[in-house]
């Protein structure tokens, strides 16, 4: 899957609001124009949106990362027949999108959204990437930028 449409989906909320979930049409019409040619992964976060996957994922917060991923994927695998790999990243994008958790590490996230990110700043040097701030981000990560488990 591609993750260009998880960009434009951080994109939109940042623009239009965390409420744009609670327009389902609007939500769809507007990855639609952002991001088109990616159908099957906007079809993918659009069928996470009508089974509930956001509102759940908003309201399970407290409850370790890997069983929420593993519970919603499998409800969208049974329930609407997406494939596992489709089901999790469309989980994964939500949860990402929203911050509700991460399953990256913090180096491919800041990356992936920056914006999310805005006291963590990654220099590139020749040989290594420098982090500043990590501890600002989230009590989520170790230090050397993993999640913890």
């Amino acid at each position: 899957m591609n993750d260009l449409p998880r960009e434009k989906l951080h994109e939109i909320i940042i623009q239009y609001g965390r409420s744009i979930y609670d327009d389902l049409k609007l939500c769809e019409a507007l990855l639609r124009d952002f991001c088109g040619q990616y159908r099957k992964e906007i079809s993918v976060l659009v069928t996470a949106l009508k089974q509930g996957i956001v509102n759940e994922l908003l309201r399970s917060s407290n409850l370790p990362q890997e069983v929420i991923l593993t519970k919603l994927t499998k409800k969208l695998e049974s329930d609407v027949g997406l494939a596992a790999d489709a089901a999790r990243w469309a989980v994964e994008s939500w949860a990402l999108v929203l911050g509700v958790t991460f399953s990256c590490q913090v180096n491919q996230v800041a990356r992936l959204f920056p914006s999310l990110f805005p006291c963590f700043l990654i220099k590139q040097q020749p040989n290594f990437t420098f982090f500043l701030s990590l501890s600002c981000i989230n009590p989520c990560f170790h230090p050397d930028g993993q999640v913890k488990k």
